[in-house]
């Protein structure tokens, strides 16, 4: 093995000094990086001989186990760490695997609530196509609600509904017994250090489960040590003997009622959330999924806001507002939802306004631009009209026209014709007379 193979073996074991322990780089994934990254051409004994003896370890032993086909899948929960808008986030990853031909599922979710547990049974049965006749679960409080292992009582509301939408059989295992568990006693940690070394780094929680996704879907290429048939080969022979989707998938969001307070929010997990002022006191059905929360009334949705996770959070939306903001028009400098969701160059337009309510009003008659435009092309505008020394709605109104209509202006809308470049010129009347003189008039 050469010097650059063996540095660069020392480069990724480097690498999980900022890693979780239980995200690390396996010999496995190493010998996977080499060849994608390196075009290592050798074979993964020589890689796997040389992390033990850089490491000093020795690589944990395990017994196969043998399944019929559509007999069982394994689920269990783990955690990870992943790069959200270059900050670093926790991760619960809901771990799915059929037990014969091993084809993988796994997707993320910021917590391991009951909603998710039940999101993630339905995408891994949408990504299998099938539902194997029983499904596998360690000990976990959101599947059992009394007992444990074959000994289970009762089991929570969320996996008896989910049992019943889709025709399967839950089964237990019993804690700290590794022989019950089979797959699922290792596979959050095989999830782990296949999909998340190194840390990846996406833009949105969505962004982050389409590439579980398609890792999940590039797993079928792969040869398990012992097995005659590809991942994706043994998975063609056992789908014929999944049981079928439903017609109608499960509605795996969280929904619950809440009554809208005098602030013009809803609570939900801990967290705040505005509708319109005029639902006021009545009681609205809340839908809670993994980025946003949907609220009802009458059939009807009428807010939607990116859900939080922290406690307390509160998520304003500037249109639920406007119409009270305009019935009490001096509360526009100190408005919550006005300075949570207002760009605070266009929140400092009101400074060059009448201190008066007049100056108030024509703010307001800016902000509904905004909600009627956009923030971006209403901040270009209040840039050309300071830039001109003109303040009012009106003008900024002038300025975002002209934006929209990509019409270029000089300075500002007061002078309408120097300004914008127009020329008045004398009327030439030699056309005139042409006429007059064809007509006999001299």
């Amino acid at each position: 093995m050469t010097e650059d193979v063996i540095s660069a073996i020392k480069k990724y074991l480097e690498e999980d000094r900022e890693a979780p322990q239980k995200q690390q780089h396996t010999a496995t994934r190493i010998y996977q990086r080499l060849v994608d990254e390196k075009g290592f051409a050798g074979g993964y004994a020589s890689v796997a001989s040389a992390v033990r003896e850089i490491r000093g370890r020795v690589e944990e032993a395990f017994i196969p186990l043998t399944w019929d086909l559509g007999e069982a899948s394994q689920v269990d929960w783990g955690e990870g760490w992943f790069y959200l808008k270059d900050t670093k986030t926790k991760c619960n990853l809901f771990c799915m695997r059929l037990c014969y031909s091993c084809k993988p599922f796994v997707a993320a979710f910021p917590t391991q609530q009951s909603e998710f547990l039940l999101e993630g049974h339905r995408l891994g049965f949408e990504f299998f196509d099938g539902v194997s006749k029983r499904v596998i679960y360690d000990n976990m409080r959101t599947a059992v609600k009394e007992g444990w292992g074959r000994y289970v009582v009762s089991k929570q509301k969320s996996i008896v509904l989910l049992e019943a939408h889709y025709a399967y059989r839950s089964e237990f295992c019993r804690p700290g017994k590794g022989n019950d568990k089979g797959l699922v006693e290792n596979l959050v940690g095989w999830f782990r250090r296949n999909f998340l070394v190194p840390m990846p780094r996406v833009g949105s929680w969505a962004e982050l489960n389409e590439m579980l996704l398609e890792e999940c879907r590039n797993y079928a290429r792969h040869h398990i040590e012992r097995h005659p048939e590809s991942v994706g080969e043994a998975f063609n022979r056992e789908k014929p003997y999944l049981l079928p989707l439903p017609s109608i998938p499960l509605d795996t969001s969280k929904t619950t009622t809440a009554k809208v307070q005098r602030d013009c929010l809803i609570r939900f997990d801990n967290s705040f959330y505005s509708v319109p002022a005029r639902y006021v006191g009545e009681t609205v059905t809340v839908k809670g999924q993994l980025e946003h929360v949907k609220v009802i009334r009458g059939g009807e949705y009428i807010a939607s806001h990116p859900r939080s996770f922290t406690a307390g959070g509160v998520s304003y939306q500037l249109e639920h507002y406007i119409d009270l903001i305009e019935i009490k028009p001096r509360s526009v400098r100190q408005a919550q939802p006005i300075r949570r969701t207002v760009d605070k160059q266009i929140r400092q337009f009101r400074e060059y306004l009448p201190d008066d309510s007049a100056g108030d009003k024509e703010f307001i008659a800016v902000l509904r631009l905004l909600l009627e435009y956009g923030q971006e092309p209403v901040l270009m505008a209040i840039q050309r009209c300071l830039a001109a020394g003109v303040h009012s709605a009106e003008a900024v109104r002038f300025e975002l026209l002209q934006i929209l209509d990509n019409t270029p202006t000089k300075t500002s809308p007061v002078s309408y014709l120097d300004d914008y470049g127009f020329e008045v010129k004398p009327t030439d009347l030699t056309a005139y007379d042409k006429l007059m003189i064809a007509g006999g008039n001299k």
